[in-house]
């Protein structure tokens, strides 16, 4: 049997008794239908994957105890080392909700919008809260279908000729219709 992954946002340690929110224990109890003593998997982005067993559900809420750690967190990991920062431009529509989730897929670590002089999409304030939010859930769902610990940083939208300021000593920008060439070594 195929057992479900969960993200949650709060410490997790072997042994221990964790209350999962509101939403998570709703999608768990209703949604999935898992009942006392079904498991299921937690993970974060801190500590890892653990097997937990459900020690008590009710239609609101539902408690866990981690039995197992699966898998740790390695800080050496390959993915982690390399650091993708992933950088693109906003566009309209579900377009925006498939790059997040495919580039989390795949392993990217930072997700940097950016407004293009040319782009169509421009976010007031108060939109812009929300949509950071969606993203963080459809790049959570990645993690989670994909079996992927670490959910990767999702920035504020800034502009494309801001990008250039920042301060790393490795710069790269690929663009398909670009005259240089990386050069082979």
């Amino acid at each position: 049997m195929r057992l479900s992954r969960v993200y949650i946002d709060a410490p997790l340690k072997l042994n221990a008794l964790v209350h999962l929110p509101k939403e998570t224990a709703h999608y768990l109890g209703n949604v999935l239908r898992l009942r006392v003593d079904d498991e299921l998997l937690l993970f974060n982005s801190q500590h890892g994957e653990f097997l937990a067993r459900i020690c008590a559900a009710s239609k609101k809420s539902v408690e866990v105890e981690l039995i197992e750690v699966r898998r740790e967190l390695d800080a050496d990991d390959e993915l982690n080392r390399l650091g993708l920062h992933l950088i693109l431009g906003l566009s309209r529509g579900d377009r925006m909700d498939f790059a997040v989730q495919k580039s989390t897929e795949l392993g990217v670590t930072e997700i940097s919008p950016v407004y293009t002089e040319h782009g169509e999409v421009r976010l007031k304030p108060e939109r812009l809260e929300k949509k950071l939010l969606h993203w963080r859930r459809i790049a959570i769902s990645a993690c989670e279908q994909s079996g992927r610990l670490t959910v990767p940083s999702i920035h504020s939208p800034i502009p494309l000729a801001d990008l250039a300021q920042g301060s790393s000593a490795n710069k790269w920008m690929l663009e398909p219709s670009g005259s240089d060439s990386i050069p082979e070594s």
